[in-house]
């Protein structure tokens, strides 16, 4: 019963999260990575986790916190700043 109790838990709480996927080609090292996992931090529960950089693929994939809605004008500002510009934005389910 515990374990079914903890597994609601994580389902209900990962359920409000969202998945975004940011297309960045100028990315080409790991200072790109800390970069990117400094200015999408605070929208993350974990950044160890929470914001994955692939820089084969030149993408970043954050996924929020509940609580966080970032709107594409806000993730275009924070790769930005981050010194790279962001060519696409997809918002996976």
């Amino acid at each position: 019963m515990k374990v079914l109790i903890i597994m609601l838990m994580f389902l209900m709480s990962s359920a409000f999260a969202e998945k975004i996927k940011v297309l960045v080609p100028g990315m080409t090292c790991q200072m790109c990575v800390l970069s990117m996992k400094k200015n999408f931090g605070n929208a993350v529960e974990n950044p160890k986790t929470d914001i994955l950089v692939n820089l084969e693929n030149k993408t970043v994939l954050v996924t929020t916190k509940k609580d966080v809605k970032l709107t594409d004008k806000e993730i275009m500002a924070r790769v930005v700043e981050a010194g790279y510009e962001a060519k696409k934005i997809i918002r996976l389910k």
